[in-house]
């Protein structure tokens, strides 16, 4: 099995910590402390990610997710030289629909991870990024903005599974 560049959204984090989704909270554990820990795969995040987490409103909450991130070894992209890059692919992905305008953080993980050239996306949020429906229409924009590597966006499971990604 070759090592993943996988780019793990706040929700991947944040259910480290969902009591109320033990399945959920339980994969996405696995994930960090299995595959990426033991360097199994390759993680990414992008400052959305730090934004996302530094707005959580419980104080303990934010300070465990920001702990997780801590301990893990996961590199941070920062890629200001391609920021309007990235910024303009988020704007692509919503005036071409593929996600809604009041996604655009979401937009921007996805072009922080096209633009970094990870193997996939890593996500539990079904409505706008883990879907089928969604992830042909970002590629479609993917391919005609010239981004011709092939990207997943696919839950801690999927991964898990390794079912999804065989073919990388």
């Amino acid at each position: 099995m070759r090592r993943l560049l996988l780019y793990l959204d706040t929700s991947v984090l944040s259910h480290c910590l969902a009591e109320d989704a033990p399945e959920r909270r339980d994969a996405s554990i696995e994930l960090l402390e299995t595959y990426i820990k033991l360097g199994l795969h390759d993680a990414v995040i992008s400052p959305v990610v730090i934004d996302e987490i530094l707005r959580t409103r419980d104080p303990k909450k934010k300070a465990h997710l920001l702990e997780i991130v801590g301990n893990l070894p996961i590199e941070l992209l920062e890629n200001e030289e391609k920021l309007p890059e990235i910024q303009e692919l988020a704007r692509l992905y919503i005036a071409s629909e593929a996600l809604p305008p009041r996604s655009f953080d979401d937009a921007t993980h996805i072009a922080y991870a096209t633009v970094s050239g990870v193997d996939a996306v890593v996500s539990w949020n079904f409505r706008h990024m883990a879907n089928m429906r969604r992830e042909s229409l970002i590629q479609a924009v993917n391919l005609r903005q010239g981004f011709t590597k092939g990207m997943r966006i696919i839950t801690p499971m999927e991964v898990l599974s390794d079912a999804s990604i065989e073919g990388f």
